[in-house]
């Protein structure tokens, strides 16, 4: 992978690891077991992916900044001053697009919030921590991901950090953006595995395997 990427480490903090460098992912906030990342390239297409003063409609809400997943002062807290509004950030995404749309968030626990991808709602419950909002698998109505309090969600402030919108029918680890969508490159992960390997079993985040007993002289691990 020729570019920059982004996971969870040990201490469950968000970082950016440089290009041609393996990640090894952890839950968020607490750490714990590891797992090789290995991705196929996607795009982010929320431009200034942690700008949300370029959201639309910011006569709804007031923004302050706070502590973020990397746990550095670069989140932001949003609050909106009552029920039936909502704030977005558009996106060149088409319409009838299947995309997915991501975010992190923290808010009051068993608070409710609507986030969507690309038109299409999805209502969320906060946990108290900070947590990964995924709207996965939309066909897209519009070209934006949206916050909103309508249909009787309960939250009016929570903290943000690192929007995203992908065409793809699931949601890929954080892309960081500036003035234009940026892209990460595929993974590639070679091995070489040593004479006497008899068998290579992988096993994927879905739990899913894939057994080898044909072995290579050059194994590359499947996305």
């Amino acid at each position: 992978r020729n570019t920059t990427a982004s996971t969870i480490n040990s201490l469950g903090l968000l970082v950016f690891v440089a290009a041609n460098v393996p990640r090894i992912s952890h839950t968020l906030n607490t750490g714990g077991e590891g797992f090789i990342l290995d991705e196929v390239q996607r795009t982010n297409l929320v431009i200034n992916s942690n700008d949300f003063t370029l959201w639309n409609n910011q006569q709804f809400w007031s923004i302050t900044n706070s502590i973020s997943p990397e746990g550095i002062g670069n989140a932001q807290t949003l609050t909106f001053t009552g029920a039936n509004q909502f704030s977005q950030r558009s996106t060149s995404l088409a319409a009838g697009v299947i995309c997915s749309s991501s975010i992190f968030v923290k808010g009051v626990l068993n608070q409710t919030i609507i986030f969507n991808a690309g038109g299409v709602d999805q209502t969320f419950t906060f946990t108290g921590v900070w947590q990964r909002l995924t709207n996965e698998n939309k066909t897209s109505t519009n070209s934006s991901i949206t916050f909103s309090t309508f249909g009787g969600v309960t939250a009016r402030t929570f903290q943000v950090y690192g929007a995203q919108l992908e065409a793809a029918a699931t949601a890929s680890s954080y892309i960081a953006t500036g003035a234009a969508a940026t892209t990460r490159n595929d993974d590639l992960i070679t091995l070489a595995p040593p004479a006497s390997t008899v068998k290579i079993t992988t096993t994927f985040s879905d739990n899913t395997t894939q057994i080898l007993t044909t072995i290579p002289a050059t194994y590359t691990l499947p996305t």
